[in-house]
């Protein structure tokens, strides 16, 4: 139905549709059309905007990793998007807060041109990017032409704990890609048997590479992952630590293989640990389902990745799960991925959880989509791509030393309406139940922001926003009993909407949704007519007809009978009879 769904007015029986000069690209789909003729709906239409095409540029930028280790080289993805721009030249601006410097585009007919930007810093921080596209002659949609991301640094890599008490290929795979990455320090241990147990480092010092036994020792790591049985490493009472590991300390936790109900934990141990876990209600398992990219997930640097495809393209060509759970998310949990199954039920899923952040992965054989066939080997490079992404998200840090509190944004560079998680840590209890913050907008415009106590102990402040506005936007706190006294983060917004990358109209598409569907194609210069149509449908529902029998009117019963007399007399003449 384009852009025109859902209806902008709607009433019993009728829609009515609109689209702007800035309908999307694809034609109404036919199931809506063919929905509107079972249910006898027919679709009024409306096309707004000149009969001529302007041109108009749009930019989105998102970077391949947020997230970057002091001297680390990363990147961010940039596309301009065109209509009605043909064959020119087109300039972009690019300003990294120190220089500003300009690439140019050729379009010849493409509706998209893109190119990366290289990302490296030697000091931590968080690194503003603008990129603005310098506007054509008669463009005038200009609001989409400018966007800004940005990068945080970290001054060290992250270090990670794998552990497992049935190894299998999935944690052998997730390990090697972890391994793939040169920000990570990773920790394996896995128990091969009872009385054997394997430990596997990588750029972790020879005197610090060793399980993790006390609260003290499992602060220097910044995420657990628990693949099967993981209480066959440790015992029971080590999983007493995940609580305040994740809460307090700020640490990340990764469910690998499916929530603690399904990994093969002691019912005692998955009790405790299931407030831990974002999928709940454990409903069964599915066998081999695909996985299919959620609307929350869209836009995630996990699912960017470049040259090697789009998600919606790629996934279906990649192996199915040797089966996956089916489960419930929480509330506040984020889907990034589903299940191709009957309710679509969540298969990646990330949530935050006190100071920390809690990711679950629902599925088995992902393992798969690293070890592919010769046909599909252009694809291989998903696999790390993705735990690579999802392991920077993951990790959250700890409170620098000296420092007495914290603000963190659980994003950086979201898309407008998209949930934004704010937190202030405090490591010492603050004597209120609220936080006060200062928001300001892209327009510059001041908004107080209240956070509330949600550890209950005054050390564990949010709150949550959903902006939708594009632009740049600053979250400031002013805490002048702490060190520092202030704290300041910055995040964007960016819209990815077609009507705003696309502002082409498309009349023809309008009209053939209209015509298939009985509905009348309205001219915009004539608005009153829009009433009395509307008017006369709503009569029609409100009057509904009534059968009249044919055989209630006497006129044709008379007539009928002179036929029937008429044949009668013929026959019997004829000697037919």
């Amino acid at each position: 139905m384009s852009k025109a769904s859902p209806p902008a007015t709607r009433l019993p029986g009728r829609w009515f549709c609109s689209a702007t000069a800035s309908t999307p690209p694809h034609p109404p789909p036919p199931p809506a059309i063919a929905l509107a003729r079972e249910r006898g709906i027919p679709i009024h239409t409306v096309t707004l905007g000149g009969a001529r095409l302007e041109p108009d540029l749009a930019v989105s930028a998102l970077p391949l990793q947020p997230t970057l280790v002091v001297g680390e080289t990363g990147g961010i993805h940039v596309q301009i998007f065109q209509a009605n721009v043909g064959n020119q030249r087109i300039t972009v601006e690019i300003d990294d807060g120190e220089t500003v410097r300009e690439e140019e585009l050729w379009f010849q007919g493409e509706p998209v041109l893109g190119f990366e930007v290289p990302v490296q810093h030697d000091e931590p921080g968080t690194y503003a990017y603008s990129f603005r596209v310098q506007p054509l002659p008669r463009e005038v949609e200009l609001r989409n032409n400018h966007q800004t991301v940005y990068i945080n640094v970290t001054p060290h890599r992250f270090r990670v704990l794998l552990m497992e008490g049935e190894p299998g290929w999935d944690s052998k795979f997730l390990a090697h890609a972890l391994r793939n990455d040169p920000r990570m320090e990773l920790l394996q241990v896995s128990q091969l048997s009872p009385t054997r147990r394997e430990i596997l480092s990588t750029r972790i010092p020879d005197g610090e590479a060793k399980f993790p036994a006390t609260r003290e020792e499992l602060a220097a790591f910044d995420a657990v992952i628990l693949g099967r049985s993981p209480h066959r490493v440790t015992g029971e009472a080590w999983f007493d630590l995940l609580d305040g590991f994740v809460r307090d300390q700020g640490g990340g936790l990764l469910w690998a293989r499916g929530p603690p109900q399904a990994i093969g934990l002691p019912a005692p141990v998955a009790a405790r640990l299931a407030s831990l876990s974002p999928l709940s209600a454990v409903q069964g398992f599915v066998p081999e389902p695909r996985l299919t990219l959620a609307p929350e997930g869209r836009g995630h640097p996990a699912f960017e990745w470049g040259g090697v495809g789009v998600p919606d393209q790629v996934m279906p060509k990649l192996p199915p799960l040797m089966r996956a759970v089916r489960g419930t998310a929480r509330a506040g949990a984020r889907i990034l991925l589903n299940l191709d199954t009957e309710g679509a039920p969540p298969a990646l899923l990330s949530m935050p959880s006190g100071n920390g952040r809690v990711m679950l992965f629902a599925g088995e054989g992902f393992w798969q989509w690293r070890l592919l066939s010769p046909e599909l080997d252009q694809y291989s490079p998903v696999y790390d791509l993705i735990w690579s992404a999802l392991l920077r998200q993951l990790v959250t840090g700890e409170f620098a030393p000296g420092q007495e509190i914290d603000l963190r944004l659980s994003e950086v560079n979201l898309e407008a309406g998209s949930p934004l998680l704010i937190a202030v840590s405090r490591r010492l209890p603050a004597q209120t139940d609220e936080m006060s913050l200062q928001l300001v907008q892209p327009d510059g415009q001041r908004v107080t922001l209240s956070a509330a106590d949600v550890s209950g102990r005054g050390t564990r402040f949010e709150l949550e926003l959903k902006p939708e506005l594009p632009g740049e936007y600053r979250v400031e706190l002013d805490t002048p009993d702490t060190e520092p006294t202030r704290l300041e983060r910055s995040f964007n917004v960016f819209d990815l909407d077609t009507e705003r990358i696309i502002t082409s109209a498309r009349p023809e598409w309008m009209r053939l949704l209209a015509r298939e569907t009985g509905g009348v194609v309205l001219d915009p210069r004539e608005p009153d007519s829009l009433p009395d149509l509307l008017n006369r449908g709503l009569l029609s529902l409100e009057i509904p007809g009534k059968p009249e029998l044919i055989w209630d009117r006497p006129s044709l019963m008379l007539l009928i009978l002179a036929l029937l007399g008429f044949e009668w007399i013929l026959r019997k003449t004829k000697g037919w009879l």
